[in-house]
């Protein structure tokens, strides 16, 4: 028990921890048993509900940890597709481009027209030289 002063400094008198409306007098014993063990019953049903409520928390944090690592995934995933999609359009560019060259082999196109007027201007040149300029290819070599 302890002692406490009052306002005044003078010394009140000792503060009863258990008073009467907590624990009645008259109580028998069987009936401060059945509330014993009743009190034991709710601690151990707080317990319990304590427990409960760690590995609810548990719970919550490995389901954020997956809830990121699922965000992580969708987001890489989304990239990828984005890539892929990219590179599905440069392949349709291209098949469209050779499929035109297929069906239009020869086209307008400047580089085909200057080598084959190269290969023209050579072919009418050789034909002008004699046969005599022409370096002939040993004999040995078959």
């Amino acid at each position: 028990m302890s002692e406490r002063n009052d306002a005044n400094g003078a010394r009140a008198e000792p503060l009863n921890l258990i008073t009467e409306t907590t624990c009645p007098v008259d109580l028998t014993v069987e009936q401060m048993r059945w509330q014993i063990s009743a009190l034991i019953e709710e601690v151990a049903a707080l317990r319990e509900a304590a427990r409960e409520k760690n590995a609810l928390e548990e719970l919550v944090l490995q389901l954020r940890d997956a809830n990121q690592k699922l965000v992580v995934a969708t987001l890489n995933a989304q990239s990828l597709q984005d890539e892929a999609e990219a590179m599905n359009r440069k392949q349709q560019e291209y098949l469209s481009m050779l499929a035109h060259e297929l069906r239009n082999p020869l086209g307008r196109s400047p580089l085909l027209r200057r080598c084959w007027q190269r290969f023209r201007a050579r072919r009418l040149n050789c034909s002008s030289f004699s046969k005599s300029s022409v370096v002939r290819r040993p004999t040995w070599l078959g």
